[in-house]
């Protein structure tokens, strides 16, 4: 896999070279990932910050013969250039001084870098920095993902939001049925759990005054890893007091806005188009017109009918006490993925995400926006009322324990904070991870994510 390269010593660039070097305004540098010799000159593509760039060295440069000899696929590399043109009218750096700044070590098959890459797609998380450097989509999507990270700041910043930090530590579990990962401190001896959502965390600040709070980071759903889930995954989650529904929606049309507009501007300089359905402006329909559009039967009156729906698409039979589980399996998995073109379901079906305020006896003041077959962002109006959400959490935990499962479940703080006074607050909550393959309709959302 290592192999012996004899450079000569002025090819090469010292720290001290490299400084002096970097003072010049024609200055650049990067990792060659495709070479070609050809007669008096050689080909290069250069990959500098995510971004690739052909290059050309012509015989007139100093040091030819050895550079030409010296030059690897892997090499990074720096030096002077002027900008030129190809006979095809595109963009090309000529080099008119190089040098080697790390020559890389490895065979070229062993570079992952040739075009028939050997990686298998495990191997490329692997080695995440040949995967990189290779892949066109996957250096695309660490700078699209910088983009969107900072194109939501904006907008919330913008709108009077404040970036809180909550613990991703959690000494109790909160997180209703999903699975936790547990760690262990050492020091304490105590288990500790990562968290899976800062919501408890984020509403203290809600109670302690501050209206509009949110906070970006990873959370950790142990399990339910698909296409359109990873673990870790980052996320958005978004709180606002004394807010409405309506006027959560329109946070959500105004944050995909910018995320679409901010990944337009990249794209655009690697000449690629975004489908324009995701510029259009994103329409609301309620679940039930959602559900009936799709199999012709309303959830609500034709029970029968759609429990038959349900039991041929899943193999068993379908109760009363299970019907409104089922209905939302069905609809993750047998409508939503159908769904390209970006839509807000809104007045989701009662009976799940007992937090969550009912707008009346079947619906909750709850939403998805989909788009590309995925949930890329939730709103919600949660519960207030202090006394109704001390039994659902008692009931919760107890129904849990019945299951075998003896998370540490403390609420004490949060119910502490409602009954102290919560206004009414809407959540927004943002799988950012998502948001990239949405847009661009990948399929799977981990698909360019390193792995450890």
């Amino acid at each position: 896999m290592i192999k012996e390269r004899n450079i000569p010593q002025h090819i090469l660039c010292d720290p001290e070279t490299l400084l002096e070097l970097k003072q010049n305004e024609t200055f650049f540098s990067g990792r060659i990932v495709k070479l070609f010799r050809i007669k008096k000159k050689i080909l290069l593509q250069v990959i500098s910050n995510g971004k690739k760039y052909k290059c050309r060295i012509e015989d007139t440069i100093n040091n030819y013969g050895e550079i030409a000899t010296s030059l690897q696929i892997g090499d990074v590399i720096c030096g002077f250039s002027e900008e030129t043109k190809t006979q095809f009218g595109e963009c090309e750096f000529l080099l008119t001084s190089i040098h080697i700044v790390a020559p890389c070590l490895l065979k070229e098959n062993d570079t992952g870098l040739l075009p028939n890459n050997p990686f298998t797609n495990e191997k490329k998380k692997q080695f995440f920095h040949s995967y990189i450097t290779s892949d066109d989509i996957c250096s695309l999507r660490i700078i699209a993902q910088d983009r969107i990270m900072q194109s939501l700041r904006n907008v919330l910043q913008e709108n009077g939001y404040i970036e809180c930090l909550t613990p991703v530590l959690q000494k109790n579990f909160f997180g209703g049925n999903a699975r936790p990962f547990v760690t262990h401190v050492v020091d304490s001896g105590e288990d500790v759990y990562l968290r899976i959502t800062s919501e408890i965390a984020l509403k203290h600040y809600i109670a302690g005054g501050f209206n509009k709070v949110y906070e970006l980071g990873y959370y950790f759903r142990n399990g339910n890893i698909t296409s359109k889930s990873i673990v870790p995954y980052s996320a958005a989650e978004i709180y606002t007091a004394y807010s409405s529904e309506p006027e959560n929606l329109a946070l959500i049309k105004k944050i995909f806005k910018s995320f679409v507009s901010s990944l337009e501007e990249i794209l655009a300089d690697r000449n690629i188009e975004i489908n324009p359905c995701m510029k259009k402006d994103i329409k609301t329909i309620s679940f039930s017109d959602y559900f009936r559009a799709d199999t012709g039967l309303d959830f609500l009156t034709q029970k029968e009918q759609v429990k038959a729906l349900l039991h041929e698409a899943f193999k068993y039979d379908i109760n009363d006490e299970n019907y409104i589980k089922e209905i939302y399996k069905y609809f993750k998995t047998k409508i939503i993925t159908k769904q390209i073109e970006p839509v807000i379901v809104s007045d989701l079906p009662a009976g799940i995400s007992p937090l969550i305020q009912n707008k009346n006896e079947h619906f909750l003041y709850r939403s998805y926006l989909i788009v590309n077959g995925a949930t890329l962002m939730e709103s919600s109006v949660g519960k207030t009322n202090a006394d109704e959400l001390e039994a659902i959490l008692a009931r919760q935990k107890a129904e849990l324990n019945e299951k075998g499962r003896q998370e540490k479940r403390d609420f004490t703080a949060f119910l502490h904070a409602h009954y102290y006074g919560m206004p009414t607050t809407t959540g927004l909550f943002i799988g950012l991870d998502r948001v990239f393959p949405a847009i661009l309709e990948h399929e799977n959302i981990g698909e360019y994510h390193m792995k450890m």
